[in-house]
């Protein structure tokens, strides 16, 4: 990002990926990077009717707050749900005083082979400049920079390779249309 003259972006770290790679946040953050919110270890837990509870959403947000606000020394105000799982996430980041945010473009990178591969790179490209479904005016691109999900690795990729290759070539396609690189709070 920062090659590119990018200076903001936004990432989303589970509190476990944070636990175990503390220096990793620390880093990304000192670059002027936000971390934010994604639960403390990405399950998909049901209740009842397959709907996440609040007292395990509120614990989850709240976990990794405290280590994320220790590890980076500021605040997380954002959550994005694992999936995209909107079930009981107002009432659980209202009451810490957070804003659920998803995406509207998906790059789908958590779906490359564990390859490098010109085909995959080019299928992520296409997938995150695809404004199809997006608010053409405030375009969200869901990237991974690491796995975070407990499905197998044969669906959810833990490779991102061609999502680093991918990013140049992303950052340019946005550039050459008018957009700027700002992070939730629309800083760039």
């Amino acid at each position: 990002l920062k090659s590119k003259g990018v200076n903001r972006a936004t990432f989303f770290d589970t509190g476990a990926h944070d636990a175990t790679n503390g220096s990793y946040a620390a880093q990304v953050s000192a670059l002027g990077f936000d971390i934010e919110n994604h639960t403390w270890e990405h399950q998909y837990p049901s209740a009842g009717n397959g709907n996440w509870s609040v007292p395990y959403l509120t614990n989850q947000i709240s976990a990794t707050e405290r280590q994320n606000a220790r590890l980076t020394g500021r605040p997380q105000c954002f959550f994005r749900p694992p999936g995209g799982n909107m079930a009981n996430v107002s009432v659980a980041t209202r009451a810490r005083g957070m804003t659920a945010v998803l995406w509207n473009v998906d790059s789908r990178d958590w779906a490359q082979p564990g390859y490098l591969s010109a085909a995959a790179t080019a299928t992520i490209v296409q997938n995150a400049t695809n404004l199809r479904y997006a608010d053409p005016n405030h375009p969200v691109v869901l990237m991974h920079d690491a796995k975070a999900s407990h499905e197998p690795d044969s669906q959810v990729s833990p490779f991102r390779g061609n999502s680093l290759a991918a990013l140049p070539t992303i950052i340019d396609w946005y550039r050459s249309h008018g957009y700027r690189f700002v992070d939730m709070y629309g800083r760039s």
